[in-house]
């Protein structure tokens, strides 16, 4: 068999060390911890993750030359997790990718204010209480045997008590009217509402009955103190505001007066004879 000629081959070996030697020559030259630590982030994981890999590639060709199996030496595994890392940083250089399902907010918004909602059934209750606590504390407010505003309750302020419970009739009324209502409303809960409808309907007749007998006794009343004073007597023109001139001008002519006045007494005094 002829053998081949391995010196190109060499020659070009030789070349391709040399070059490489000088590009790995700033590599070599300093550590590196110095280099990487001049480098950002990502540069900084380039660099450890190709260093490692040329170093297990060296291995794997020796291995290789040596004539063992070097798919089945632990190396081959790590050149396998090393090249793992590359598509890792390739995928950093990319950045993230771009989500193909958003959540549509508006949706979610309705989803969530239907799920917040109230219970119709626990609001009923809810105000039932309500109007229950209210009416029990409005019974358990003391009141006089003789009438007249009812004494406040401990930790009521006498201020705010007096603004809000007068000694006036309206405010008697309205505080009864208050009373019965909330009455009613916590005792009939179980009545139907037919009942209800129509005890709210006689009971707004009975206050319009009573406006308008009070609206006609308030006119009749009215035309009674028209009919006894009668027409009204013309107010009196106001006298009209002097100046200062004309003050001064009658002050003067009454001081004038007054002086001719004393001139014909001193004169009828002079005139009368002297009794002898």
């Amino acid at each position: 068999m002829d053998q081949a000629d391995l010196r190109p081959a060499i020659d070009e070996l030789s070349s391709d060390i040399s070059a490489l030697m000088k590009a790995l020559s700033p590599l070599l030259n300093a550590p590196l911890s110095t280099i990487s630590s001049k480098l950002p982030l990502l540069d900084k994981a380039k660099l450890h993750v190709l260093i490692t890999y040329a170093i297990e590639s060296l291995l794997f060709s020796s291995l290789r030359l040596s004539g063992v199996d070097a798919k089945q030496h632990p190396v081959f595994k790590e050149l396998v997790r090393v090249r793992q890392y590359f598509e890792k940083v390739k995928k950093a250089e990319e950045g993230p990718e771009k989500r193909e399902q958003v959540l549509d907010k508006a949706a979610a918004g309705r989803f969530i204010r239907h799920a917040l909602s109230g219970n119709e059934k626990l609001d009923r209750e809810r105000a039932e209480g309500s109007a229950r606590s209210v009416s029990e504390a409005m019974k358990q407010v003391p009141k006089p045997s003789g009438g007249g505003v009812p004494l406040p309750l401990d930790g009521a302020s006498s201020s705010g008590y007096a603004l809000s419970h007068s000694n006036t009739p309206a405010a008697a009324k309205k505080r009864k009217r208050s009373e019965g209502e909330l009455e009613e409303s916590s005792g009939n809960q179980s009545m139907p509402s037919d009942s209800k409808r129509l005890k709210k309907q006689a009971r707004e007749e009975k206050r319009q009955a009573k406006r308008q007998a009070k609206e006609k006794e308030k006119d009749l009343a009215g035309l009674d103190d028209d009919v006894n004073e009668g027409p009204a007597a013309p107010e009196p023109a106001p006298e009209p505001e002097l100046t200062r001139k004309q003050q001064k001008k009658q002050a003067a002519k009454q001081a004038k007066k007054q002086r001719k006045e004393e001139k014909k007494k001193k004169l009828a005094a002079q005139k009368e004879p002297k009794s002898p």
